[in-house]
């Protein structure tokens, strides 16, 4: 049995470095598998997929990746199973059900030292001892050494130098204050091109500002800069003459309600998701719900679970009730800044104008920085920043703007030529 032991703890340690050489190998396999469910089974992709050929693109590249599982799992599998039948079924074989049998047969049969009832218990009790000190054994070498390596992985993982690091202030503004950008610039990692260049802007408190120019020219990145999503890569951002680079992070975050372009819904009530979090206060979500123009009459009300990922009830809602729900967050938290990425998106003009209504008045104790492509919503902006590849090159009220007959009232006219066309 020691000899058994022996043989089995370092084949141990070489299964445990095997399993976890193949998780490795085999993870990106496995992400794209999970990518494969989603689009098959989530109904965020049923209509494309009806109405369009990639359906068969995508079971041509998921066949593609079950090959490629194939050829990357089976060097392992027969790697494994030679270790595994080294580890347990070879000295179990040869050493106790063989060397044993041997030995006490020819104590039984040879020598006359022990009777065959000897012989018979005997050889069962030391299978029976082997097999748990194996067992023990097996489980030891390779669990600690396998848990051992992927504990190595999560400390290299912990120790890896966080980019967003906290200062010291933990203050939440009770009251907007004045926000300013000097000389920001912003270069995203692992490119050359900066996306925002030498931005100088003031944002005072209760202003609404209003961000706008054409794809890809910096607005969406300006106010992630403003949470402190990233840090900037040149000049500074201060919150009431402060650097916000000395606010912990979670603080920080703290004085802003976002509204995202990309927002998303969770599995969980209406409720919820307004506020974010377990245990809402109903009266103020129902009352953000009606800010943000939610109409939409469920089953359960404010306590309809949404999506169907955890409940075959759960409610899907159109794209722009959703937005309804997304917006409706802002208005529930309680919070002096509030940034709204393409508000009304998904909206039709109508539910727009009222949107734009609600937030003039629930805003009205909040600075409020918003994006939109739909020049409507600028009216009401205090200030409007147009910017062009990355910095801004016309700023002012929407009638200084026309005034001046510059970028932002040709995208002005442009679209109002639009609809009075339609």
């Amino acid at each position: 049995m020691l000899a058994c032991v022996g043989i089995m703890v370092p084949v141990g340690r070489i299964i445990a470095k095997t399993n976890v050489e193949k998780k490795k190998a085999m993870t990106p396999l496995d992400r794209k598998n999970m990518y494969f469910s989603r689009v098959f089974y989530l109904q965020d992709y049923a209509k494309e997929l009806r109405l369009n050929p990639a359906g068969e693109m995508i079971e041509r590249r998921y066949s593609a990746n079950i090959s490629d599982r194939l050829k990357t799992i089976s060097p392992f599998l027969l790697k494994q199973w030679m270790l595994y039948f080294s580890q347990d079924s070879l000295p179990l074989s040869v050493l106790i059900s063989f060397g044993v049998t041997l030995y006490m047969g020819y104590k039984a049969i040879v020598t006359k030292e022990i009777g065959m009832g000897d012989f018979v218990a005997t050889f069962n009790g030391v299978t029976v001892v082997s097999t748990s000190v194996f067992a023990l054994t097996t489980w030891f070498s390779v669990t600690f050494r396998e848990n051992g390596l992927y504990v190595e992985k999560f400390k290299k993982f912990m120790s890896a130098e966080e980019k967003i690091k906290d200062g010291e202030l933990e203050t939440k503004f009770e009251k907007p204050v004045t926000l300013k950008l000097e000389n920001v610039s912003f270069t995203y990692p692992g490119t050359d091109k900066p996306t925002l260049k030498n931005i100088n802007l003031e944002i005072k408190p209760y202003q609404k500002i209003a961000l706008v120019g054409y794809n890809g020219a910096g607005k969406t990145t300006l106010t992630n800069l403003l949470l402190r999503l990233y840090d900037v890569t040149e000049g500074e951002i201060t919150a009431d003459g402060v650097n916000i680079k000395n606010w912990k992070v979670k603080s920080y975050h703290e004085n802003y309600a976002a509204v995202f372009q990309d927002f998303s819904l969770f599995g969980a009530s209406l409720a919820e998701n307004v506020a974010m979090q377990d245990c809402p206060d109903k009266d103020r979500v129902e009352a953000a719900l009606r800010e943000s123009s939610f109409s939409k009459k469920l089953p359960d009300g404010t306590d309809t679970i949404l999506l169907r990922e955890f409940d075959d009830d759960g409610v899907s809602l159109s794209g722009g009730e959703a937005q309804k729900v997304a917006v409706a967050r802002a208005f529930y938290k309680d919070c002096p800044f509030a940034i709204l990425d393409e508000p009304s998106a998904n909206l039709d003009p109508v539910s727009e104008y009222s949107l734009n209504e609600a937030m003039s008045r629930a805003a009205k104790d909040k600075t409020v920085i918003f994006i939109s492509h739909r020049l409507s919503t600028t009216v009401m902006a205090d200030v409007i920043y147009m910017l062009e590849n990355g910095e801004i090159v016309e700023s002012g009220t929407h009638e200084e703007l026309m005034a001046m007959n510059g970028k932002y009232a040709y995208m002005f006219n442009l679209q109002a030529e639009k609809y009075k066309n339609n």
